[in-house]
């Protein structure tokens, strides 16, 4: 690689932030003006809510 050469990452849904209710993370993924989905799961710390990722 030469050094005028640049590494672009792959785009695709990247974490943003976890929310308690699906509400609070629709509102926040509109807000924010990008391409977005919200993912139910568990957390590291073992309980469950809504993980918002941006598609860049």
């Amino acid at each position: 690689m030469s050094a005028s050469s640049t590494v672009h990452a792959m785009a695709g849904y990247h974490f943003y932030r976890a929310y308690w209710t699906l509400d609070a993370c629709l509102d926040e993924g509109h807000s924010l003006g990008y391409s977005y989905k919200c993912q139910y799961g568990t957390g590291n710390d073992g309980k469950k809510k809504w993980f918002l990722y941006l598609w860049y």
